[in-house]
């Protein structure tokens, strides 16, 4: 109960209604204070009922289609509601209603910490005004004729045609509010009506009533009294209940939510059935409309059950023995379909039906009516359908029934039956050529199959069928086996290594006996010898075995045949060589070491190979002599000659001549041949008689 403690107002008023207003309004805003202050608890509420699921987003013609269901025909759907009103529901434990659309006079979904929807526990407290408005002018005329003199608001009403194919139709709901408990009996008198208007219907008449009355489903009919007369004694005259009419308020229809952790209104009323009677093929209009009175405050809401806006009638099938099953058992099992009216009539009602499916009347069932019908005061009737028996093994055979819409003259609703035929325990067996079993009263000995029949649990016959799909023959299996010497083979539970030919016996899958024969031969050992060289400091892998020295080795390796073959080596070691050589030569000569070209001194190494393949190193000390060069100048006189080049020279030049060092190398030496000039000149001497003078070595006297 949404009421908290507040002090005593001191002021005169007389009028009921007065007194109820001003409480009202200062409750409305203590709670919404209140509420805020609560946010925390009331997520946390929800959250232990999040299987409780809400949405504000569906069409009018998604609720339409929600609602409806058998035998119902909809058009023109048209929603007059805040889009924030109206919505659906499913996964519901708290109205009985599992799922289902909802019209309501404030919000469907909660927005935490802002305003509460249906989606909270009773602790919120849902009272908005939809469309922002203090002053709405969301009401409904019709709703309004219901409670006069008083006024609705935040109305919300779905509108649609319906073509009904029966004479009489109805739907399930429930109407809740958070007016409950504390505004009953109070002008606060929160409605909601189920409008019709079509072929027998005097203008627009309400189907939403307290059962057995023509009084209007409302808070001020359906209630358990006003929790706050004995506080506020002046704020509840049990005069508005009673005004709704006789026996009102009728309590037993009411529940209390005050504590509930899934829906948000304080209160509810038990499952209710609306209904009307119709003329079949005709068009109806339905309008479902919810509205607050009296102020915006404290919402409410009308749930109305998914697909339970129907007329006609209903199909469901069973089994005889197992009613929770829709199988039957092929000469054994019988099953029943049911047909169900939601009323029952003063008057028998008939309804023409129609067969489908597999199975054949006549051979695999007996046939059936075309028609079946409800006696009067009754709202059910069955037909037997008997299955009979083919002794044929086949897939299973399905007959499914119909009713016939009188309206379209096709099918509207169905049930199935399935007949299963009585699979027969079958064994398989498979025996040795020579033996046999006794099987279906006697023993055999060939190939074949025999049924014997016996009684199952359910009184029915069972057929176990036993089948010899083979004679096996015996088999007899050779092979050879080789071993090597020295060893052994396990045959027939012994270790054999003498070659000879052994038999063992055996059981085949079958269970015959087969043999097994089996010739045992020797593989000798085998070895082989191998004689490699190898150089100092070089090694041979030797199966794993690195050899760096001579000597003889042996490994055992596994021949082609897998037994041992004994491998020798004889290893010989050749010793590494080297050489050294001096050498001189020219400067102008040339000398190739190792493929390369030498022209100058130093040290330079060659590797060679000797006859045994193994490395020769020669190391080459080399001296280069340079190449010695000379130079001179001559002069001769004219006339004369000289030996330069190779030739007697008498003329002036520059003249090479090569020689051979001490070294034997070249030696250039370079000759400037010049010719002396002749001089001619003239003396003369006096020489006293007696005298001489040497004159070109010859002494002159005269």
């Amino acid at each position: 109960m949404k009421v908290i403690s507040i002090q005593p107002i001191v002021v005169e008023v007389n009028n009921l209604y007065l007194w109820i207003l001003l409480l009202r309004l200062i409750n409305m805003k203590a709670l919404q204070l209140l509420c805020l202050s609560f946010v925390l608890f009331l997520v946390s509420a929800s959250s232990l009922n999040a299987q409780f699921i809400v949405s504000d987003t569906a069409s009018a013609l998604t609720l339409v289609n929600t609602l409806v269901g058998n035998g119902v025909t909809i058009s023109n759907a048209t929603l007059y509601c805040p889009t924030i009103s109206k919505g659906t529901f499913e996964r519901s434990t708290t109205l009985t209603i599992s799922k289902g659309i909802v019209l309501t006079s404030g919000n469907v979904v909660s927005a935490p910490g802002i305003y509460s929807g249906i989606d909270t526990a009773a602790e919120g407290f849902a009272s908005i005004d939809p469309d922002g408005d203090p002053f709405s002018t969301l009401y409904d005329a019709q709703l309004d004729s219901l409670v006069y003199p008083n006024n609705t608001y935040n109305a919300c009403a779905l509108e649609f045609d319906f073509i009904p194919i029966d004479s009489f139709f109805s739907f399930k709901y429930v109407f809740a509010s958070e007016e409950y408990p504390e505004y009953a009996c109070t002008p606060f008198n929160d409605v909601f009506a189920f409008f019709i208007n079509g072929p027998g219907y005097a203008g627009n008449t309400n189907l939403a009533l307290v059962p057995g009355t023509s009084i209007p489903v409302t808070i001020n009919s359906i209630n358990e009294n006003n929790p706050m007369v004995d506080t506020f004694p002046n704020l509840n005259d049990t005069s508005y209940c009673r005004a709704m009419g006789p026996g009102s308020p009728f309590n037993i229809y009411y529940r209390d939510n005050s504590s509930g952790l899934e829906l948000v209104y304080d209160g509810l009323t038990t499952v209710l059935t609306a209904s009307g009677k119709v003329s079949p093929c005709r068009t109806y209009h339905m309008k479902i409309a919810i509205a607050d009175v009296g102020d915006e405050g404290y919402d409410s809401g009308v749930f109305l059950e998914e697909n339970s806006f129907s007329s006609g009638a209903s199909m469901s099938s069973h089994a005889n023995r197992d009613t929770a099953s829709v199988y039957l058992s092929e000469g054994c099992e019988d099953g029943r379909f049911v047909i169900r009216t939601p009323s029952i009539r003063s008057s028998s009602q008939t309804f023409s039906l129609s067969y489908g499916g597999n199975a054949i009347s006549g051979v695999d069932y007996t046939p059936l009516p075309i028609s079946i019908t409800i006696p009067a005061y009754r709202d059910t009737a069955s037909i037997s359908l008997h299955v009979l028996s083919d002794i044929i093994f086949e897939p299973h055979d399905t007959i499914k029934l119909y009713v016939i819409n009188p309206c379209t003259f096709l099918p509207y609703d169905s049930a199935i039956l399935i007949i299963r035929d009585l699979i027969p325990d079958t064994n398989n067996y498979a025996i040795c050529t020579g033996r046999s079993l006794f099987l279906g009263g006697a023993l055999r000995t060939g190939v074949g199959a025999w049924r014997d029949t016996l009684n199952n649990v359910l009184g029915c016959d069972s057929f176990f069928v036993s089948k010899i799909n083979a004679v096996a023959p015996f088999f007899t299996t050779s092979f050879t086996s080789s071993i090597c010497t020295g060893d052994s083979i396990l045959f027939n539970g012994l270790w054999r290594k003498i070659p000879a030919l052994y038999r063992d016996t055996l059981l085949t899958s079958a269970g015959c006996d087969s043999f097994v024969n089996m010739t045992l031969s020797n593989i000798s050992l085998t070895g082989d010898s191998l004689n490699i060289s190898i150089c100092s400091g070089d090694s041979f892998n030797f199966n794993g075995r690195i050899i760096r020295t001579a000597g003889i080795y042996r490994d055992t390796l596994a021949s082609h045949s897998g037994c041992d073959s004994v491998v020798t080596l004889q290893v010989a070691n050749y010793t590494f060589y080297a050489t050294s050589v001096r050498l001189r030569f020219c400067a102008n000569d040339l000398f190739v070491i190792g493929g390369h070209v030498i022209d100058s001194s130093g040290t330079y190494y060659d590797t060679l190979s000797t006859v045994h393949g193994c490395d020769s190193v020669v190391t080459f000390n080399i001296s280069v002599s340079p190449i010695s060069t000379s130079f001179q100048n001559l002069t001769i006189c004219p006339s004369d000659s000289v030996l330069l080049a190779g030739a007697y020279r008498s003329l002036p030049g520059v003249y090479y001549d090569t020689l051979v060092s001490y070294r034997s190398c070249d030696s250039i030496r370079r000759t400037n041949l010049s010719i002396y000039t002749v001089r001619y000149d003239s003396s003369d001497y006096n020489i006293c008689a007696g005298d001489s003078l040497l004159i070109n070595g010859i002494y002159q006297n005269s």
